[in-house]
């Protein structure tokens, strides 16, 4: 943006925050907008000044109102983050009434959707000196050169909305890059894939077993009564490896020399209502639990999909060791999934929409700052033929 555009979108901003905050202060009733922008980087400020003493009780639900105004209005001009709380900066004014402002961050422009051919061009790309996956314009999930994240992901939605698409992106990005790499410094067979890559398919997905057999990963599917059971046995192996591996970490192995480890759990409330009584449901729970808190010290990587991330699937303890949630569908419904994901959701948050139906919602990436964005999940074009 150049400087008229700013200029233009401040005065658009103060229009609209206007209806909302009636006579802002009781000396001036003035309230002072600015934006600031780093052109170099992209990103900024946005700073909202009430002069003091004011009528208005400036609190987290002022800063929730203010929000939803500042990411409508600034779109798709500039993309408004949402803060955690109430968020207060000093201007440095000259005048004490107008030493504090509101504060949003912002990066210039929008996030927009990426799409690929197929999966198969799916891989983590470098920019300086690290390697990203794009999930949009802008948005990137960080990789190393040979496909591996030691992020912890959460895919949650109602079915058709887009969510086990959005996961097998991620795991393409652990996949493909590992065959171009073949040679270099970092050698994965196609059987020793399938030993690294665990994949638990309750529902027994017909895309996901395509994907399965394409890789030569053979998926764990509910082929008998003791389903379950060997799901938990296979967890139980996991964690016992993770503890290993941390019992090698504390003695001086270095985690260099250990293959990353990958879980991949489809549909986890499918998975908790196949338990058969109260205590295998606990033991699933407990198992999960241990594994989301030891895995990324161990270089495990877990990735889960579910309807709903509630108490049935996880806890509150292994939610909060997701680094990467996506929500797909609408964050503003009746459902409590959101909350389950988004513990200070407050409806601020604007979805954006393209000519697309589908892999719609909110995210936060502990790599993009764990900050809340409206989210658009790439576009897999043979998919959608």
């Amino acid at each position: 943006m150049d400087d008229g555009q700013v200029q233009e979108l401040e005065h658009l901003i103060t229009g609209a925050l206007a209806p909302h905050l009636g006579d802002a202060s009781v000396y001036s009733g003035d309230v002072d907008v600015k934006i600031k922008l780093d052109e170099r980087q992209k990103k900024g400020k946005v700073w909202v000044g009430i002069p003091e003493p004011s009528p208005l009780l400036i609190d987290d639900a002022l800063m929730d109102k203010l929000t939803t105004i500042l990411t409508t209005v600034g779109f798709p001009l500039i993309t408004v983050f949402p803060p955690d709380g109430l968020t207060l900066v000093d201007t440095h004014s000259n005048d004490i009434a107008t030493r504090r402002a509101l504060e949003w961050d912002f990066i210039e422009g929008a996030y927009t959707r990426v799409s690929y051919d197929s999966f198969d061009d799916i891989h983590p790309i470098k920019i300086g000196q690290k390697y990203y996956l794009p999930l949009m314009k802008g948005y990137n999930m960080i990789f190393d050169q040979f496909g591996n994240t030691q992020n912890n992901s959460a895919y949650s939605g109602p079915s058709g909305s887009g969510k086990s698409m959005a996961a097998m992106v991620m795991l393409s990005a652990m996949i493909n890059p590992i065959r171009k790499w073949n040679g270099k410094d970092y050698v994965m067979t196609n059987q020793k894939l399938a030993d690294e890559l665990i994949v638990i398919s309750p529902k027994n997905d017909k895309n996901l077993y395509d994907f399965c057999q394409k890789h030569g990963i053979t998926p764990m599917v509910p082929a008998s009564h003791g389903f379950v059971t060997n799901v938990i046995e296979k967890l139980n192996s996991l964690l016992e490896l993770c503890q290993q591996r941390q019992a090698q970490i504390i003695k001086g192995v270095s985690p260099a020399i250990m293959p990353y480890k990958v879980l991949y759990l489809d549909e986890g409330l499918y998975l908790s209502q196949m338990t058969r009584d109260r205590k295998q449901r606990q033991e699933l729970d407990s198992m999960l639990t241990s594994l989301l808190i030891t895995a990324r010290s161990a270089k495990v990587v877990i990735v889960i999909t579910s309807q709903t991330m509630s108490d049935q699937v996880l806890n509150t303890s292994a939610r909060d060791q997701l680094n990467n949630r996506f929500l797909f569908g609408n964050p503003n419904g009746p459902s409590d999934s959101t909350r389950f994901l988004f513990k200070n959701w407050h409806n601020q948050l604007v979805i954006h929409r393209d000519e697309y139906s589908f892999g719609t919602g909110i995210a936060s990436m502990e790599s993009n700052g764990s900050r809340l964005v409206s989210f658009l999940s790439p576009f897999i074009k043979e998919i959608a033929q």
